[in-house]
């Protein structure tokens, strides 16, 4: 198709100049958020859109080629094209967590990256190479023959294009897929919305308090531009896979062409996901901006104001030396 040879080189483009821009943003100003939780599953989640996205730099190669680039390539492409979407779902989990327990444990939260953090990250990526594992096992260049049609439209003959198939048996493979929906999409999906709806109930109890809100207002913040993440995954992911179920399971098979392009449509979405997503990681690095602004204004003058009833913002002002300290101090004195 047309419109795939040139949406897909176009979105590798700048889906790779926009992870990698944000990368290099993240780095400039690490030492203000390197100890934050957060910016460690920013770096991954970038790492793992990278991947995906070179993926797609394969694919479309080969849309432009109309053939596969090499038979050496069918299994490191689907096997990375799973592994990042498995990475990219539970990472974007482990933010919602975050999120969730920093504004419903605001005084007792530590934000600090620790070793149970990095534990958790590797163990994301271990689980999805698991997970990736069979598709990569049971994919192989297979020679397909293709009917080769004379100037005037009669076949005289065949010759074989070589592609990339599976293996298995069709009802394993239906299994797997089945199985990929739920580990990747359902039950990610289901725990993000879990942990915002608490993130929300939490900001509307906040907000109710005046001092509150002003104490809070850099986890609210901060909440919004993941929260924005996570829709944005919602909206991609979701109907990707929901297409890729009924394409997997035959439903609607008298409309069979009309789903077969919008499940390229839909995956087309996941691609544009990868390339909004360091957009919004512009959004993480400048929210510490904001939090040394808001800490300045604050130390300057007066002590922290108390929230929900603490009162350690009777205590005498502290002036911090770093970015992070400001927001450490204001975090301890407001909960956060």
């Amino acid at each position: 198709m047309l419109f795939t040879r040139i949406i897909l080189p176009i979105l590798f483009a700048i889906g790779m100049v926009a992870n990698i821009g944000a990368l290099v943003l993240i780095k400039r100003q690490w030492s203000r958020i390197k100890r934050h939780i957060v910016s460690y599953t920013l770096i991954h989640l970038a790492m793992s859109d990278i991947l995906y996205l070179l993926v797609l730099g394969v694919i479309s190669t080969e849309t432009l080629m109309n053939k596969i680039i090499s038979p050496l390539l069918c299994k490191p492409k689907f096997f990375f094209d799973v592994l990042s979407q498995h990475v990219s779902a539970w990472l974007i989990v482990m933010m919602s967590h975050e999120r969730y327990q920093a504004m419903n444990s605001p005084y007792t939260y530590n934000s600090t990256y620790q070793t149970k953090n990095a534990m958790a990250l590797l163990f994301v990526w271990i689980s999805g190479c698991f997970v990736s594992a069979p598709i990569a096992i049971f994919t192989e260049a297979m020679e397909e023959p293709v009917p080769s049609l004379n100037a005037q439209g009669e076949g005289f003959g065949n010759f074989t294009i070589l592609h990339c198939g599976s293996t298995w048996d069709p009802l394993w493979k239906s299994v797997y897929f089945s199985s990929l929906a739920v580990m990747e999409c359902l039950v990610p999906v289901g725990l993000m919305v879990f942990f915002y709806y608490g993130v929300f109930k939490n900001f509307l109890r906040q907000i109710q308090n005046p001092r509150s809100a002003l104490c809070h207002i850099n986890q609210h913040r901060l909440s919004a531009v993941l929260g924005m993440i996570v829709i944005c995954f919602i909206i991609s992911y979701g109907p990707f896979y929901i297409s890729q179920m009924v394409n997997e399971f035959h439903v609607f098979t008298k409309h069979r062409e009309t789903l077969v392009y919008l499940s390229l449509v839909f995956q087309i979405l996941t691609y544009v996901n990868s390339c909004i997503n360091p957009i919004l990681y512009s959004g993480f690095t400048k929210k510490f901006m904001l939090i040394k602004d808001l800490n300045e204004f604050s130390t300057q003058l007066n002590p922290p104001p108390a929230c929900d009833g603490d009162d350690t913002g009777t205590k005498a002002p502290y002036v911090p030396s770093t970015s992070f300290e400001l927001s450490n101090k204001l975090g301890s004195t407001c909960g956060a």
